[in-house]
């Protein structure tokens, strides 16, 4: 499943959308692995916030942050947002694994 631009936007506030594309542009996404459906990152942000998401065929399954913004909305995140910013701008490239898995 490929995740676009529009698939992000609709998932979110736009202001969370602008708060993800920023931390994604600011090089705070590392992504720790990423198989066919599920990809797993580390975001920096207050703190370093761990950030899953199951993928299928239809679009996005499910995802989770640790961030108190998503524990506490059940939303989707700007950690999020910047996730799939990520996995967007570079669709291809392997993570690498950078931090112990969570």
């Amino acid at each position: 499943m490929k995740i676009t631009d529009s698939m992000i936007k609709k998932s979110c506030s736009a202001t969370i959308y602008k708060r993800g594309l920023e931390y994604f542009k600011e090089g705070r996404v590392h992504l720790r692995k990423r198989e066919d459906n599920l990809i797993t990152a580390v975001v920096d942000g207050e703190e370093l916030y761990n950030v899953q998401v199951r993928l299928s065929e239809k679009g996005v399954e499910d995802c989770f942050c640790t961030c108190p913004y998503f524990e506490t909305m059940n939303s989707v995140c700007k950690h999020i947002v910047s996730t799939f910013q990520s996995v967007t701008e570079q669709p291809q490239r392997k993570a690498k694994y950078l931090f112990p898995a969570f």
